[in-house]
């Protein structure tokens, strides 16, 4: 496990599927060491990866746009976020986030949904 000022991160794995789970606060202080956790996770190259903020307390823009960065760097590596409270699920479907990144309220939910979805594909230039 990770700890930075207020924020814990633990990296699972189930058969291909990475978790990265996160709790406590992701604001200014914390982005920096979430990006770089996000960043080496993406680096394993896992078929799947699963970003859980079930037990984020408070997360700024500064970490939705850490979302929006690991949307754009899985071209080949299935993704989805799980966000159920106010604190996370709020402001990702106030953004509109919800529209282009999959959401889910559970790890088992987002787990099923990623076997369902087809397989990502490299954007277009």
């Amino acid at each position: 496990m990770n700890s930075s000022h207020g924020l814990r991160l633990l990296e699972s794995y189930d058969g291909a599927v990475l978790v990265l789970s996160a709790s406590g606060v992701i604001d200014l202080a914390t982005t920096p060491h979430f990006a770089h956790r996000v960043n080496e996770v993406l680096k394993q190259r896992p078929a799947a990866l699963i970003i859980d903020l079930s037990h984020v307390e408070f997360m700024s823009a500064v970490g939705i746009d850490v979302l929006v960065q690991a949307h754009h760097a899985t071209d080949t590596t299935a993704y989805a976020v799980v966000a159920d409270g106010p604190a996370t699920a709020r402001p990702l479907r106030l953004t509109g986030l919800h529209t282009v990144i999959a959401i889910y309220p559970s790890v088992a939910e987002a787990r099923k949904g990623l076997r369902t979805a087809p397989p990502p594909s490299a954007e277009p230039p």
